[in-house]
């Protein structure tokens, strides 16, 4: 009877060592936050009936607190998907969490272009650079293909917006509620 009422607990000693994670074994790496920078955009794009009172951005957060510096470059691509020169620096941000308002005024004068020059369908695409206290310098490049693949990732290395018409996008659905992907690529 002592042997039937021993082998319960000499099994369940057994499994439950059984159970440790050997960590020799475990073929993941270890969970780094890592130099990641995240833009939630909440103004998703700009009204061009409005182009003196509207902008665009979200808040810039670096989850992992491992971001020093943090350079944006612009670019335009006209109505027509044609390219209309290369990107040149907007803007720099050296702390974090930093609310980003970006308006038509601060891409015309990155671009070398007055704002009355931003047609109605151009789209401005942006890359972001991280800078780590470290030295090390991380772009859309350096991400997994999963963080690029998913817009929820909210990453702020390469992203974009346009300006639409008031009648086209209604002004309750500018602030991100409805439309337009800023992630899309």
């Amino acid at each position: 009877m002592k042997k039937i009422f021993l082998l319960p607990i000499v099994a369940m000693l057994f499994l439950a060592s059984a159970c440790e994670k050997e960590d020799s074994l475990d073929p993941l790496p270890v969970k780094d936050a890592g130099q990641y920078v995240r833009l939630d955009i909440t103004n998703k794009v700009f009204a061009h009936d409005h182009m003196d009172a509207t902008v665009f951005g979200g808040e810039l957060t670096t989850p992992g607190n491992k971001v020093q510096k943090y350079e944006l470059f612009v670019r335009r691509t006209n109505s027509n998907g044609i390219v209309v020169g290369n990107y040149v620096q907007l803007l720099t941000v050296e702390s974090f969490p930093a609310e980003l308002s970006i308006t038509p005024q601060m891409i015309a004068t990155a671009l070398g272009i007055n704002v009355a020059d931003m047609a109605q369908g151009e789209v401005y695409r942006f890359l972001g650079y991280s800078y780590g206290f470290d030295g090390q310098v991380i772009n859309y490049n350096n991400l997994s293909a999963t963080v690029k693949a998913q817009a929820g990732m909210k990453q702020g290395y390469k992203f974009m917006t346009t300006s639409v018409l008031d009648d086209y996008f209604p002004s309750h659905t500018i602030d991100g509620v409805f439309g337009y992907d800023n992630y899309q690529l």
